[in-house]
């Protein structure tokens, strides 16, 4: 029993002993041995025995009884205010089958406090140990995490696995981890993560070479583990500048260990990436204001860093460009990735088609709106080529352009609104049709430009219809029939 005592002494101090029934039982001991201390000190007054009566030491039972009820009640009462607090996001970690390596938790404690601290995230994370019976997926379990505020729970299975590769004279184990979700959280977010995990853990278990290795390496992978699951969460909550500092700090601590351009880093700095330029897919029909805008921007231009990795970057950030009155800085970036294309095309290294139809319609609008008319006609027909371009958001690209419109800066807009209603399989006003053709017949050298409006396309499958505008408030409909004026 005093073995047993011992070897618990360490996890004392640790929040995951005294969830348990280990905990329970400490709390009894404590209870026994403060029982115990105050009646050998004689703190407890006894009562007087008289002659002929039996020394039963009655308060020294009911100290004993209830120093036991009310250390087991402080027990409860710590646990439930433990387990129920923790402000923002709360991750659960439940530690099942062996003890616990406070390197990892610590660990990861640390990097969140750190980033907190200096201001690369704003919103709160919680971790918390769990007991491993309310991690379970049992209907009870769920009621628990519910009633506690988890939005999610990580099981880490404990139980040795002797990796085939290292050296046997180690005998050190990886620990085996499974992921439980409340229901909180997205069933599809799952299988991506467990599964970007076990890449990391099986990258990580190629580079150790002794006892130490193994230990930092397996803190490091519960600390990436976590992490990740946080940086996500906080992409679905659209808190993008916190998922982007996460998803940065990883990527960056995995660095000498996996190729940036090997699974599961590149889907790691991809997450990075879209957190940056999310911001700036908004529907012009909600435009921020211009404060915003200028934030959202000055958020997005950060994901230049990965201009060279991937093709949607160049094609947010320039939206935004434009967006913020910056049409110069638009054009400019439009050209340089299509000086990347032609380079990347050159070195037989194939570019993802919605990227080439991404910068053809970039490039056509750009070379539009400065009056260059062969050029952008030139791009139009070059998109038109690549059927990758139905899949295009066609009902946002034309509220986009009738917001161009509406800003009465540039000429001939009437033609590309007519023009995106044709692709769409909108239908065009009469009226703006007629405007466009008596636009394009002003100057020869836009003749090219009523062949697209006079061209048949195929039809896109669930376009949505545009949105019709909105009645103002302060006009009642007119009910009754209408009044006929008496002849004199």
């Amino acid at each position: 029993m005093v073995t047993s005592i011992i070897k618990y002494i360490p996890d004392f101090h640790s929040a995951n002993f005294w969830l348990t029934k280990k905990g329970f039982l400490g709390a009894i001991l404590i209870g026994l041995v403060i029982a115990v201390g105050l009646i050998y000190f004689g703190c407890i007054p006894t009562k007087t025995v008289e002659p002929g009566e039996t020394n039963i030491p009655l308060w020294n039972i009911y100290t004993v009884f209830g120093s036991l009820v009310i250390a087991v009640f402080l027990w409860s009462i710590w646990r439930q205010i433990y387990l129920r607090t923790g402000k923002g996001l709360k991750i659960g970690v439940a530690y099942d089958g062996f003890a616990v390596n406070h390197k990892e938790w610590n660990r990861t404690r640390h990097t969140l406090k750190e980033l907190f601290k200096n201001n690369h995230i704003k919103g709160f994370v919680s971790l918390r140990f769990v007991p491993v019976d309310i991690a379970k997926l049992d209907q009870k379990s769920q009621k628990y995490r519910k009633s506690y505020g988890f939005r999610i729970v990580v099981i880490i299975k404990q139980s040795p696995s002797i990796n085939p590769n290292m050296n046997k004279e180690l005998h050190t184990f990886f620990p085996q981890v499974s992921i439980h979700l409340s229901r909180c959280a997205k069933t599809e977010f799952l299988g991506t993560t467990f599964k970007h995990t076990a890449n990391i853990i099986l990258e990580r278990s190629k580079t150790v070479n002794n006892l130490m290795d193994v230990l930092d390496s397996r803190a490091q992978n519960i600390h990436d583990m976590i992490l990740l699951i946080a940086a996500t969460l906080f992409y679905q909550e659209k808190k993008y500048q916190d998922a982007a500092a996460v998803a940065c700090h990883i990527d960056k601590s995995l660095e000498g260990v996996i190729s940036k351009s090997k699974t599961p880093r590149l889907e790691i700095r991809a997450l990075d990436m879209k957190s940056r330029i999310s911001p700036v897919c908004f529907s012009v029909s909600e435009m921020p204001s211009p404060d915003e805008l200028k934030e959202i921007r000055k958020f997005a231009e950060t994901a230049l860093d990965y201009f060279d990795e991937f093709p949607d970057v160049p094609i947010a950030v320039s939206r935004i460009r434009f967006l913020t009155g910056d049409r110069d800085g638009a054009i400019e970036l439009t050209q340089r990735y299509g000086k990347k294309i032609e380079e990347l095309k050159s070195q037989n290294i194939t570019v993802p088609k919605h990227a080439v139809v991404g910068y053809h319609f970039n490039f056509a609008f750009i070379s539009f709106i400065q009056g260059h008319w062969s050029n952008a006609f030139k791009s139009y027909i070059d998109m038109l080529n690549i059927p990758e371009y139905r899949n295009e958001n066609w009902t946002e690209v034309i509220n986009f352009i009738d917001y161009v419109a509406d800003l009465d800066q540039y000429e001939g807009i009437s033609c590309l609104q007519s023009f995106y209603r044709l692709i769409s399989g909108h239908k065009v006003p009469k009226k703006l049709k007629e405007k466009a053709l008596e636009w394009i017949r002003q100057d020869g050298s836009r003749s090219q430009f009523e062949t697209l409006l006079n061209r048949s396309y195929p039809t896109i499958n669930n376009t949505p219809k545009l949105p019709q505008k909105k009645r103002p408030k302060n006009i009642k409909k007119q009910k009754g029939k209408r009044k006929i004026k008496r002849r004199r």
